[in-house]
């Protein structure tokens, strides 16, 4: 693996857990930093752009805003639309955040939604957004239709998160998900929207029964642009964490304590396959085709990781010899 990190400013070696990155395709990249890391408050965000791989960046102008606390998400739909998500401040499982969009390539950055942290039960405030836990992520599938998703994690009245927006971010309206019989009442954690075109897309959801426990995920789909949305089959996973990955609207994975969950059919179905090593230090999973996919074990508190391929859909596994991390 070769490191193509932009040179980011003021990165004097402190840890950094995360920033985001948006690949468009090979070549081309969008990569979001704030002016510090370190634990002084960041007043300024950088944005750097490559269509050559990562070999060069550009630089464009600096945002500067008033103290914040991270950013924590960028999303380009096109060479000229975006959206990045910038944390004021997070405690108590609640974030206040605002919402900046782009629609010259990340030269000029305009607020779209402001949300302040109130004290309470979660209720509607700002444009539409009840205040929000830590799991929140946000969607664009073109210029003007975003997604927010995410879970209460039992601290809300509301069993969901799952806001649409059809002006850009200025406003959002709530869409309540048709849960499963069996599971009603439930806490809902709803994934992120993978979207195949602007009309047909892909949604995890996983449910927990309130009284009884038990554990579900659902596929859920649409083919009307987010319109409806429909689940399929319920299957019962095991783990406090799970990973989720659809290639397509038919093949997808679901990976917990018992194996690797695979669909060929949108979720009607599933075939389950155990893993030839641990899954105890599994980050991440992620397919590329139907059969193809990869996962990345963590080695203990080491900043180091071991990356796995599969060519058969899951079913072996084999380590590649890469070296990743420092």
């Amino acid at each position: 693996w070769q490191r193509v990190t932009p040179p980011i400013p003021g990165n004097r070696g402190y840890s950094i857990g995360y920033l985001p990155l948006d690949v468009i395709d090979g070549h081309a990249a969008w990569f979001l930093t704030p002016n510090r890391l370190d634990s002084t408050p960041a007043t300024a965000v950088s944005v750097f752009h490559t269509t050559d791989g990562g070999n060069s960046w550009i630089r464009l102008p600096p945002l500067h805003l008033n103290q914040f606390s991270a950013v924590a998400q960028l999303q380009f739909v096109d060479s000229l639309h975006c959206w990045m998500i910038v944390i004021r401040s997070a405690g108590m499982s609640q974030i206040s955040f605002d919402i900046y969009r782009t629609v010259d390539g990340g030269r000029h950055w305009w607020r779209t939604l402001e949300e302040e942290d109130v004290a309470g039960n979660h209720h509607h405030i700002g444009g539409g957004l009840p205040e929000l836990d830590l799991g929140q992520t946000f969607t664009f599938s073109s210029p003007t239709s975003g997604w927010v998703s995410g879970c209460f994690c039992g601290f809300g009245a509301s069993p969901e998160l799952f806001f649409h927006t059809t002006d850009g971010g200025h406003t959002w309206y709530p869409y309540r998900l048709t849960l499963p019989p069996t599971f009603r009442p439930a806490n809902v954690a709803v994934g992120t929207p993978i979207f195949f075109s602007r009309r047909v897309a892909a949604l995890p959801v996983y449910l927990l029964r309130r009284q009884g426990g038990g554990r579900l995920f659902d596929a859920y789909h649409t083919t009307d642009g987010g319109r409806s949305w429909h689940g399929t089959t319920p299957i019962p996973v095991e783990a406090d964490r799970y990973y989720d990955a659809f290639v397509d609207p038919l093949h997808g994975f679901v990976l917990d304590n018992r194996g690797l969950h695979r669909t060929a059919n949108g979720g009607r179905s599933w075939q389950t396959s155990r893993f030839g090593f641990s899954r105890l230090n599994l980050v991440a999973i992620d397919f590329i085709t139907p059969t193809v996919g990869f996962t990345i074990e963590g080695i203990g508190t080491t900043n180091r990781s071991r990356l796995y391929q599969t060519a058969d859909a899951g079913r072996t596994w084999h380590l590649l010899p890469a070296s990743l991390g420092a």
